[in-house]
């Protein structure tokens, strides 16, 4: 599937789910995946670990390949 075509991921913001937007998609044989308005598997009480991914990004980190990322992330 990934490598038959264009694959868009995006959030569920309005210009995004319009039904304008939709028919476009639709015109360019692009696949689209409804998700949900949030992430279901984070309850409100989980809302530390979301601050510690907050505070993580805001540093402006930038990574000059995919292993600095990943030992950064998993230290």
């Amino acid at each position: 599937m990934l490598t038959a075509g264009v694959v868009l991921f995006h959030d569920n913001d309005l210009p995004h789910t319009a039904r304008r937007t939709a028919d476009i998609f639709t015109e360019f044989g692009w696949e689209l995946f409804v998700q949900p308005p949030y992430t279901p598997d984070l309850l409100p009480s989980d809302f530390h670990v979301l601050l510690h991914l907050k505070k993580f990004l805001s540093y402006s980190k930038r990574f000059g390949n995919d292993e600095e990322l990943k030992t950064s992330v998993t230290r």
